[in-house]
């Protein structure tokens, strides 16, 4: 896919399950994860995409309050006028955002010539939390990437400098479940979870076995390569006496402990990140 943003971002510190959050329309108001209509039908949960979850409004302004603007033209000699590559002033005014503890990075209308330089896997990398990207407008404001070989490339990288995935295990942080879920839930009950504190962010999982393959009519065609379930999530609370944690969005499949179903820990990635009012064109 030549044009890839990766979004590890928009993630949050919330509140717990329960609270009064934004919720879709799609969904009664006693909804609760596992919520089956009377013929056993029901569709995912998507009232936590969006913005810190969907709870909290875009701000105008970075969410930590940083009140820093840069003019991308006039600060960096950013060249709006597509005649010349300007990738580098680019970057440098993200990192100058970064460095600062979060800011808006402003591009004024024009065309903006990026492409990955050297050895670069990506053109543009914002790589600090709150770092708003704002243009002057979708039909205003383009950023053109004119590489042509751009397969396991980012026009726009968002991840941390570390490079982690969100999948990135923390050795020695793996419990596994204690038993099977078979409808969405928030709440996991775990071999134990006296290493596991409020505000961790984790991986929960499970593997994609012979039965699991079977189940989906796949034998001959998936392998044990293939992953199972794979959900990142935040710990909002911790149960000790229960060996139970409720995460902060319900899973959106079976976890089966024949699956190894499982929990580990993960670094945690940037958020209130925004790439705003620009397109992106791609040669």
């Amino acid at each position: 896919m030549a044009i890839r943003v990766s979004l590890a971002i928009l993630l949050f510190v919330g509140l717990g399950y329960g609270q009064d959050s934004w919720r879709s329309a799609l969904y009664p108001e006693d909804w609760t994860p596992g919520f089956r209509d009377e013929q056993g039908r029901f569709l995912h949960d998507f009232s936590y995409a969006g913005y810190w979850r969907g709870e909290e409004p875009i701000p105008e302004r970075p969410g930590n309050g940083a009140e820093l603007v840069i003019d991308a033209v006039a600060d960096f000699g950013a060249d709006p006028t597509g005649e010349r590559d300007t990738t580098a002033e680019l970057q440098s005014a993200l990192d100058a955002a970064g460095a600062a503890g979060g800011g808006i990075v402003v591009l004024a209308a024009g065309r903006y010539r990026i492409a990955p330089l050297g050895a670069d896997a990506f053109a543009l990398w914002i790589k600090n939390s709150h770092v708003i990207l704002r243009g002057a407008g979708a039909g205003v404001t383009f950023l053109y990437n004119d590489t042509p070989a751009m397969r396991g490339k980012e026009i726009i990288r968002v991840a941390p400098q570390n490079g982690a995935s969100w999948t990135t295990l923390i050795s020695g942080s793996t419990v596994t479940l204690r038993e099977d879920y078979a409808d969405p839930t928030v709440r996991l009950k775990l071999q134990s979870t006296a290493t596991l504190q409020p505000g961790e962010w984790i991986v929960v999982r499970s593997n994609a076995t012979e039965a699991f393959i079977e189940e989906h009519q796949m034998t001959g065609w998936w392998s044990a390569s293939q992953p199972g379930a794979i959900f990142y999530r935040q710990i909002v609370a911790v149960d000790h006496g229960e060996q139970e944690i409720i995460i902060d969005a319900p899973t959106r499949y079976p976890l089966r402990l024949r699956d190894n179903a499982r929990i580990y820990k993960t670094r945690a990635h940037i958020e209130g990140v925004g790439l705003e009012d620009f397109s992106i064109g791609n040669s």
